[in-house]
């Protein structure tokens, strides 16, 4: 009797189930390249976010600094020195021009020569043996807005805003500089000067300009 031949038979593809199949994972992997892109972007933005905060936490560590360091200078000047106090009517002698014209450093500047200046007059006239050890307050009043409106116009100032951020500047640069706006009524400079002499005459030295 022959031998008996078995046939292999493979069974047949199921195309359509395939390619579903096939569909189905691109869609998975399409599904996970968004989920990884998106992780990816919140993961640059809280970076982003990270870094600015640190930033910022720089910022006001220095400002933080800044303002330790004047209150540090201004105690060693009150420790060492005698007190003098200027008064100067800001309606009668304005910031010459080129101060005004410089943003950058203009208010500063104006500061430190006008403390240049004091201490120079009360060297010339003998009104402490070391001026150099002074302690020096200035403060200077001034109807604000009618000086930044003639200041803008005659062209020497471009707004109010370019006379505040000079002001802000002027008294920022000095430990003991003040600009004191005493409004627009009649006498008001004369008025808020005046007004300050009993109470400081007995105390401090005083020079008024």
């Amino acid at each position: 009797m022959p031998p008996t031949t078995r046939s292999s038979v493979s069974p047949s593809l199921d195309f359509k189930e395939v390619s579903r199949q096939l569909e189905s994972f691109q869609q998975v992997d399409s599904n996970r390249q968004r989920l990884v892109e998106h992780l990816l972007q919140r993961l640059r933005e809280l970076d982003a976010d990270l870094q600015a905060a640190n930033s910022d936490l720089e910022d006001q560590t220095s400002i933080r600094r800044h303002w330790k360091k004047r209150a540090e200078d201004a105690e060693a000047l009150l420790a060492q020195s005698q007190f003098v106090l200027a008064l100067v009517d800001g309606n009668r002698y304005t910031f010459a021009d080129q101060y005004l014209k410089n943003a950058e450093t203009g208010g500063a500047d104006a500061a430190g020569d006008l403390v240049e200046q004091i201490r120079g007059y009360i060297k010339e006239r003998s009104l402490h043996e070391d001026s150099t050890k002074v302690c020096l307050m200035v403060q200077i009043f001034a109807n604000k807005t009618a000086l930044s409106q003639a200041l803008i116009d005659s062209g020497t100032i471009s707004g109010p805003g370019h006379f505040d951020d000079f002001i802000a500047q002027f008294m920022r640069s000095q430990p003991f500089m003040y600009f004191v706006d005493c409004g627009s009524f009649e006498g008001a400079v004369d008025s808020k000067i005046q007004g300050l002499f009993p109470h400081l005459r007995s105390v401090l030295g005083l020079i008024f300009f």
